[in-house]
């Protein structure tokens, strides 16, 4: 379920940004500062009512964190590669529940330094701003049996992604 790596990043990074990171642009200059909240998105296929005894061990564990942390929404997504659809649809989530004036995407094995991070973004023009990166060697992997399979009919190009 990736518990471990959603408490890690809970216990650490996330925890600097409980509260209004205040004053953050450099020498000394004064800034509004920056609310911040976050947000793991977990696809929801399969998770079941933590009362029904058919619903899986692993769905009651997910519901369970939720409850606890109240930080997972639950998306109704099917699991793929490329999450494109996942990513979609929290896109949908963030667009219809929150009012950001930015919005990170992070996997959960990622480390973040937050406070450097917030001030880099403060300086940037916020109008149409994507800020990321793409790996240009990736080999579109063709075998099935591999756990980034990309069937040709999803991408039909030969070779590296992006084409």
């Amino acid at each position: 379920t990736n518990f471990a790596r959603r408490r890690a990043a809970r216990e650490t990074w996330l925890s600097l940004l409980e509260s209004r990171v205040e004053n953050m642009l450099p020498n000394g200059a004064r800034s509004d500062g920056i609310v911040t909240s976050y947000r793991f998105f977990v696809n929801a296929i399969g998770a079941g009512d933590p009362g029904d005894p058919a619903s899986a061990p692993v769905d009651d564990l997910l519901r369970a964190e939720a409850d606890a942390f109240g930080d997972i929404v639950f998306l109704d997504a099917i699991e793929e590669y490329p999450i494109g659809n996942q990513g979609r649809l929290a896109l949908h989530w963030i667009a219809n529940h929150t009012s950001a004036a930015f919005v990170l995407k992070l996997d959960d094995d990622m480390y973040v330094r937050p406070i450097p991070l917030l001030r880099h973004l403060l300086r940037q023009q916020r109008a149409m701003l994507y800020w990321g990166f793409f790996e240009r060697s990736g080999e579109v992997v063709r075998d099935p049996e591999h756990a980034h399979f990309l069937p040709g009919d999803l991408f039909g190009h030969d070779g590296v992604f992006p084409p």
